[in-house]
C-alpha cells in the first residue's frame, strides 16, 4: 500500500498582530517538527543564500524563524549551502562566502559551513 505524504500549505495573509514568521513557526509545528529529537544535536538547515542580482531565495527572516524553533527544541542549528556548477557568485567557496555575507549573514549571524568538493568548511563572521 502506497503512503501518501501529508502536505502543509500557507498563504501570505495574516491577521493584525501576527507576522508571517509566526505563521511559519505555527505551520512547522503543525507539520510535526516537535516530534523530532533535536536535543543536543547539530542540525543542518539547508538553504540558498541568494546570488548577487537575484531575488529568488528564501528571505533570512523566514530561516531565522525555523532556526529559533529548532533551538527551542534543544537543537544546535547551523546554515549550509552548496556551491553551484555554473559560473556565478556561488561557484567557489570564497565568492560564495562573500555573496552570503551580502545576502544573508548580515541578518542571521550564524555559523555557516560551505560544502566544497565534498568537504565541509566552517566559517564564522567575526565580531558576532
Amino acid at each position: 500500500m502506497e503512503h501518501k505524504a501529508q502536505v502543509y500549505f500557507t498563504d501570505f495573509r495574516t491577521r493584525i498582530g501576527v507576522s508571517q514568521c509566526a505563521k511559519l513557526q505555527k505551520l512547522i509545528r503543525a507539520a510535526g517538527i516537535g516530534d523530532i529529537d533535536f536535543k543536543g544535536k547539530f542540525t543542518a538547515v539547508k538553504m540558498h543564500f541568494g546570488e548577487l542580482g537575484n531575488c529568488a531565495y528564501i528571505r533570512p527572516n523566514y530561516v531565522h524563524a525555523v532556526v529559533d524553533v529548532i533551538r527551542k527544541l534543544g537543537g544546535i542549528p547551523f546554515l549550509t549551502d552548496c556551491n553551484t556548477l555554473y559560473p556565478g557568485s556561488r561557484s567557489n567557496a570564497v565568492d560564495h562566502l562573500r555573496c552570503a555575507e551580502i545576502m544573508t549573514i548580515q541578518v542571521l549571524k550564524r555559523l555557516i559551513p560551505i560544502v566544497w568538493h565534498g568537504r565541509f568548511r566552517f566559517y564564522r563572521r567575526y565580531g558576532n
